[in-house]
Parts: structure tokens; sequence; C-alpha cells
């Protein structure tokens, strides 16, 4: 067997993953494309039940949605760091607009996805985030390196280097995804001064 393969196995072995999302249906989707990569997937339908099952159980991964019918997801994440700071944690959300993205990055929020979300952009990140824990790499001071990232592509573009912030987030470690909210939201700030 080649080693990636190996990998890739151990990977989706024991791997868990809490799902957390009141639109039902959205959440038993997850479940099922996810179960059927091979991963164990738990649901919780509110922040209260997400808290519960957080204490109970461990994960590997927790993929959340940021606005829940009983708190905002960050609320979730403010509990579940009190006991695990490495855990990886995917938000998703239906709103572009939702301004507490920055806030996400201080609470060690792996990624951002935008509903709607596609099956390979969700086995993907869940498969990224996990292999990020497991090999001990998870990022640290992620708000300093991402305004690193940010500053340094901007000065590339001002210079005409053609350079995609996807190619300077991975320089740096970083979600590209979330250093593109960083970096939309900075100019928004701007914009409004």
């Amino acid at each position: 067997m080649y080693p990636f393969v190996a990998i890739y196995m151990s990977l989706k072995q024991n791997a868990k993953i809490l799902v957390v999302d009141d639109d039902e249906d959205l959440a038993r989707t997850f479940q099922t494309i996810l179960n059927k990569e091979g991963f164990g997937v738990v649901l919780a339908f509110s922040g209260g039940e997400a808290i519960q099952k957080l204490r109970e159980t461990p994960f590997d991964l927790v993929i959340l949605d940021i606005k829940l019918p009983d708190m905002l997801g960050d609320k979730v994440v403010r509990d579940l760091r009190l006991r695990d700071a490495d855990l990886p944690v995917v938000m998703i959300t239906g709103h572009p607009e939702f301004q507490s993205c920055i806030d996400l990055l201080d609470l060690g929020v792996y990624e951002v996805i935008l509903k709607p979300v596609h099956p390979r952009e969700i086995i993907k990140t869940s498969r990224d985030a996990i292999s990020t824990r497991r090999t001990k790499k998870f990022w640290a001071g992620k708000k300093l390196r991402t305004r690193k990232a940010v500053t340094e592509y901007r000065a590339q573009a001002e210079k005409g280097i053609p350079v995609t912030m996807h190619q300077v987030s991975v320089k740096y470690g970083l979600s590209p995804g979330i250093a593109t909210i960083q970096n939309n939201l900075s100019k928004l700030r701007k914009a409004t001064r």
C-alpha cells in the first residue's frame, strides 16, 4: 500500500464529527455525505444540544451553523474552548455579510463556509481540518498570521505581481476562506469610515 493511501485511510478511521444545524434536512444531508466517506457523524439541532454532546463525547471536528435557534455558534465555540483548545471547528452560514467572522478568528475557527455547501467542499474541508489536528500542525496566532497574509497580498497586488489570496494564505498556513473574509471585511470597514 502506498504511504499516502495509508495516511488517508487512517484519517477516516474512528474520526467523529459533530454536525450542528437547526436545518434538520441539511444536517442529515451532511451526515449522509460524511458517512459515505467513512466518518462517524453525530447530529445536534441547537447550541444547547451541541454543548451537551461536546461535554459527553470526544470529537475530531465540529461543523457548526453560525446562527442557531437558541444561541449563536460562537457561544458554542467559547464553551468548547474551555475544554479543548485545539478541536477544529468549521462554521457554516447562509449570511455572507455576517460580521462576527473577525471574532471567529480569535476563537480558532478553522474555516467559514457559505451556504449552499457543495458536497466536495464539506468532504475536503472535513478531511483537511481533521488532518491538521492529527498531524499537530494546528494554527497558532491565527489573527496575526491572517493580518500578515492580507498585508502581503495587498502589497503584491499593488505592485502588479500576479498573486492570489490562496497562494499567500497557504504560505502563512492559513485557511484561504478565512483570509479572504478577513480581507473583504477590512475593505468594508475602511469604506464605511
